[in-house]
């Protein structure tokens, strides 16, 4: 996790992972226009931060961009399928996919937080 958050391509990729899953959650969990809404916007929020995240990794990283291209496809249809089932079958999945988002967030960006609170903390005990 701590090479998704230590670039801004990686950065943006994390966020649009985040935002498909709490975003498609969030609209299982509502009903109507809204869940229409809220669905369009985190696919749509999801690809877009995607297609920028790997624009910016092709100069630094070109087989990572080339995995990311192969594989995020198939991952967003795998993800559109079970959000069928989902909404279809079992709303409360839901809740699961915001939880999995939440927790995905505080793994990639969590980390960064410590991360940059440690080196004070070391540099703080260096010079007692």
């Amino acid at each position: 996790m701590k090479a998704l958050s230590s670039n801004p391509y990686g950065r943006l990729l994390s966020t649009a992972i985040v935002l498909a899953l709490a975003g498609g959650g969030a609209a299982a969990l509502t009903t109507g226009l809204l869940s229409i809404v809220l669905l369009g916007l985190s696919l749509l929020g999801g690809v877009g931060l995607s297609i920028v995240a790997i624009a910016l990794m092709i100069d630094d990283e070109p087989a990572a961009a080339m995995y990311a291209v192969i594989l995020l496809p198939f991952a967003l249809f795998l993800y559109m399928v079970g959000y069928g089932v989902v909404l279809r079958e079992a709303a409360w999945g839901g809740y699961g996919s915001i939880a999995l988002g939440a927790a995905f967030a505080a793994l990639v960006f969590g980390g960064r937080l410590a991360g940059a609170s440690s080196p004070s903390r070391s540099a703080a005990v260096a010079h007692n």
